[in-house]
């Protein structure tokens, strides 16, 4: 029986897919900050941690709208 080894980095595109965003909406939150990556040469790789952290950080419930 072999282990399964759970990623530590994935592609934009991967992360896109979790958080069931766009992959420009990936591409904002990488360069705001809010999610953090590394680069393989020239390829990128998004932090699973990072992903993570970023999922439970977000409201439980929606935001209240606001007046004008």
């Amino acid at each position: 029986m072999s282990a399964t080894i759970e990623p530590i980095f994935i592609t934009p595109e991967q992360a896109a897919e979790a958080l069931a965003l766009s992959r420009w909406r990936i591409y904002d939150l990488l360069n705001a900050g809010a999610i953090e990556s590394r680069y393989d040469g020239r390829k990128r790789k998004v932090s699973v941690k990072s992903i993570r952290a970023y999922a439970e950080g977000l409201p439980t419930e929606k935001p209240e709208a606001e007046s004008a």
